[in-house]
């Protein structure tokens, strides 16, 4: 492969991560996965308490 051809794959997928970091993580999960995902505040509490849940149900 040329290195032009090198220089200018780095320069499209480094566009392609500049734009992904206007796009909510959970937004790229479910493309990746074709999944939906539920969203969470670490400011709410009920919120919190659902990750301490889902902490002890995986350990």
């Amino acid at each position: 492969m040329s290195d032009e051809k090198v220089e200018e794959y780095r320069r499209i997928i480094k566009g392609i991560l500049e734009a992904f970091q206007n796009v909510p993580f959970y937004v790229i999960i479910e493309v990746a996965t074709d999944k939906k995902v539920e969203t969470f505040d670490l400011n709410n509490d009920n919120d919190k308490l659902l990750i301490n849940e889902l902490k002890i149900l995986l350990t």
